[in-house]
């Protein structure tokens, strides 16, 4: 109890005087254990270091508005920081969410679905490349990087494709000897099988924009993202449905992602 005492009267010296002093003494008592959650969170020091530096500097910065939260401590307070999550990037989701089962109702009118249809989905990439810039991924190390985004969107992404199949082959035996061979061929080609496709994508957009990001300047990138999109809307126009594999799906969704990010 002194010690939560003694830290929210370190917060009021640093807001009512900006006393170096006292912010030194919050600093040493807690940047090592806030240093440590960033590293377990991001996997990579570098990250984690400017992670910690920022976050240290909104404490310098908003003292005087951090003395008002009701806090028990200012280790949980400060930890209630680093953990919160956006609360405008979880209302974006959850409308996009919304809009997608809208969609996928069958009873909105033609108007309206083109309306949905026009910006739902771009909208889960936009708000990707902004959870990307926010946890500052591009100083992320790309194997780690790569390994991380392969566990938490490749795995689900063939395991949903195995349920598909086999709930398939359960429900409709009939069909399945001509459908299992283009099953097999969406799901390893990154296409998707029917609504799997965005996961694929999304693994695709990230990985494929961060190591172009990390390979060449900031102009560079803006061209290179943009001649992707050119060339995989002309793609999508001009062979989309001409193949067994419809590739462009995917790139065009992922040109657009490039944008959005950039």
């Amino acid at each position: 109890l002194k010690e939560q005492r003694a830290d929210k009267i370190l917060l009021q010296a640093i807001a009512a005087s900006a006393d170096a002093d006292a912010f030194l003494i919050l600093y040493n008592r807690y940047s090592q254990r806030l240093l440590q959650y960033f590293y377990n969170v991001t996997d990579n020091a570098d990250t984690a270091f400017d992670l910690s530096q920022n976050f240290w500097l909104n404490i310098w910065q908003n003292a005087s508005q951090l003395i008002y939260e009701n806090m028990d401590s200012a280790e949980s307070l400060f930890f209630n920081m680093a953990t919160k999550r956006i609360s405008y990037l979880d209302m974006s989701k959850g409308i996009g969410i919304i809009l997608v089962v809208a969609g996928h109702t069958g009873f909105l009118s033609e108007t309206a679905l083109t309306w949905i249809m026009s910006f739902h989905m771009p909208l889960f990439f936009i708000l990707s490349g902004m959870l990307l810039s926010h946890t500052n991924a591009t100083k992320h190390d790309m194997s780690v990087f790569f390994k991380k985004k392969a566990r938490s969107i490749l795995i689900p992404s063939f395991s949903f494709s195995a349920l598909s199949i086999l709930f398939s082959a359960i429900l409709d035996t009939a069909s399945f000897a001509s459908y299992l061979p283009n099953a097999l061929i969406q799901t390893f080609t990154f296409y998707g099988i029917s609504v799997l496709w965005f996961l694929p994508a999304l693994f695709l957009g990230e990985t494929v924009f961060l190591f172009i990001r990390k390979k060449t300047s900031l102009p560079v990138s803006g061209i290179l993202y943009l001649i992707i999109c050119l060339l995989t809307i002309w793609g999508a126009n001009t062979y989309h449905y001409h193949y067994v594999i419809d590739f462009e799906n995917n790139l065009s969704v992922f040109g657009a992602y490039l944008i959005a990010v950039f």
